[in-house]
């Protein structure tokens, strides 16, 4: 499941920034010649990422709706089990990188586009401003699933008493083949980690959580672009805070 969600982001981050490297040059000539044949005995044509992008969009696209239920599914299922407790680490991990592909999609989308030149200001902000309105639905009932089903498991993040986690690791657990901890242990020492990211990071979360993004003609593509990042994880980390 989180490797999954893993490459959902990963193909958000890639999916915008394709391109050949040069030993394709001559390859990538013969396919637009195949598409353009006006230029097929012309001198060779790389493909740009532009013509990249507008060949590979709709796959790209395709692969990461697959990539979002597949990782939506898991998710429901680990959750609605009676034994979900032992399932909180990784379902919280996931959760973490859903959100962080989803502040990527609106970051991409408040991006000056490349063509942006040839639509108008309204055409721009519309769509920009209806792209982060449906996201910010999304991870709004995203919240209020976490919350339902892990949120008790979660105010232990935030609980200063808390001395262990081992009641979110199966008791099955053995040690590793190589002697080494076990994944009990690896499990217990990750939440203590986690736990002290936040206590450490819990102005600046507040801070993030508490922002707002507003996409407007006059702001689209322009400011600190580094406002889109860490608001819904800090509204993650801060749930039940």
């Amino acid at each position: 499941m989180l490797r999954q969600a893993l490459k959902l982001l990963i193909l958000i981050h890639v999916g915008g920034d394709t391109k050949l490297d040069e030993g394709c040059r001559s390859l990538s000539h013969e396919i637009i010649a195949q598409t353009f044949p006006a230029i097929e005995d012309s001198e060779p044509v790389i493909a740009t990422p532009c013509f990249i992008r507008g060949q590979m969009g709709p796959y790209l696209a395709e692969i990461a709706k697959t990539l979002m239920r597949d990782v939506l599914k898991r998710i429901e299922d680990l959750s609605l089990t009676p034994e979900n407790c032992q399932y909180f680490p990784v379902v919280l991990s996931t959760f973490a990188v859903l959100f962080m592909a989803m502040e990527s999609i609106q970051y991409h989308a408040a991006k000056e586009s490349y063509h942006a030149l040839y639509d108008s200001d309204a055409v721009r902000a519309g769509e920009r401003q209806q792209a982060l309105a449906n996201e910010e639905e999304g991870v709004k009932n995203l919240l209020k699933f976490y919350a339902d089903c892990f949120g008790d498991y979660h105010a232990k993040l935030h609980d200063h008493s808390a001395s262990t986690f081992q009641h979110f690791t199966t008791t099955t657990a053995t040690k590793s083949a190589s002697g080494g901890d076990s994944e009990r242990d690896r499990t217990i020492a990750y939440l203590r980690e986690l736990k002290g990211a936040v206590d450490r990071a819990r102005k600046y979360l507040i801070a993030k959580r508490d922002s707002t993004v507003a996409i407007t003609r006059e702001n689209v593509g322009k400011g600190d672009m580094s406002a889109y990042f860490d608001r819904l994880l800090a509204k993650l980390f801060l749930v039940r805070a």
